[in-house]
C-alpha cells in the first residue's frame, strides 16, 4: 500500500517530538544568571558602595535591588566555604568539591531553592552598570584597574546604561528621602552613571576617583 504524503507528514511529526521532547525538557529550569558576574557585582557594590552607604548613614530598603534579601545567590555563596586551602565546601550538605566550578554546578543542582522568598534580582544583570570589568578582574578574583578595552564602543549601549543606572539610583537613594539619600544619589550618578560613556578618559577619570573616594573614607574606618 502507498505512503500518502500526509502520512509522510505525519510521521515526520511524530519524529520531531520524539527527537526534539528530551532537549525541551532539559532545558527547563536551566539557571541563566551568570554566577560569576553576580558576584563580580555583589562585590564591587559592597567595595564601593556599601561603605559610603554607611558612611551617609543611609539604609537600603527591599525596594533597592542591590539589597541582600533580593540577591538571588546571597544566600547559596554565603554557603560557600574553602576548605582546607585547596578544595570548596558546601555549607548546606557538607559535599566537597575540587574547584569553585563544581560547586556551582551542584548548588544548581542541589540547591537552587534555598534563597529568600524575596530573592528575585540576578546581580549579572547589573554588572555592566556597576562597572564590573574595569574593578574585578576575573569576575570576582581580585580587584585592578581594566587598563584596555578592545571592543568599539557603542553610545546607544552607553546612553541605555547610564539610564538605567540613574533609574536604579532613584531607587535606591531617593533624593525625598533626605540629606543622606541625596549625598548616596549624587555619588552614585556621579560616579557610576555618568561614567557609562564613550569619552575614555572622562569615563577613567570617574571611575578612578571611586576608588580614591573610598581610600579616603577607609581613614575614617568607614571602608
Amino acid at each position: 500500500m502507498p505512503v500518502t504524503p500526509h502520512k509522510h507528514a505525519w510521521q515526520f511529526l511524530v519524529l520531531l517530538a520524539l527527537c526534539s521532547g528530551p532537549a525541551a525538557s532539559e532545558d527547563i529550569g536551566t539557571n541563566i544568571c551568570d554566577r560569576e558576574r553576580s558576584r563580580a557585582a555583589r562585590a564591587v557594590f559592597r567595595q564601593h558602595v556599601l561603605p559610603m552607604t554607611a558612611k551617609a548613614d543611609h539604609q537600603l530598603t527591599e525596594q533597592c535591588p542591590f539589597h541582600p534579601l533580593r540577591d538571588m545567590y546571597g544566600m547559596q555563596d554565603a554557603a560557600r566555604h574553602k576548605h582546607r586551602g585547596v578544595q570548596w565546601k558546601c555549607g548546606f550538605c557538607d559535599k566537597t568539591f575540587r574547584t569553585q566550578a563544581f560547586l556551582d554546578q551542584h548548588m544548581d543542582k542541589n540547591h537552587q531553592n534555598e534563597k529568600h522568598p524575596s530573592a528575585d534580582v540576578c546581580l549579572a544583570d547589573l554588572c555592566d552598570m556597576l562597572h564590573c570589568d574595569h574593578f574585578v578582574q576575573g569576575h570576582g578574583s581580585s580587584f585592578k584597574s581594566f587598563q584596555q578595552r578592545t571592543a568599539p564602543c557603542r553610545p546607544k549601549l552607553k546612553g541605555q546604561l547610564q539610564h538605567h543606572c540613574q533609574d536604579i539610583a532613584d531607587v535606591c537613594f531617593p533624593i525625598a528621602n533626605g540629606r543622606e539619600a541625596a549625598l548616596m544619589h549624587e555619588y552614585f550618578v556621579e560616579h557610576f552613571c555618568e561614567a557609562h560613556t564613550c569619552n575614555r578618559k572622562e569615563q577613567l577619570a570617574r571611575l578612578e576617583t571611586i576608588a580614591r573616594v573610598c581610600n579616603l573614607c577607609s581613614v575614617f574606618m568607614c571602608c
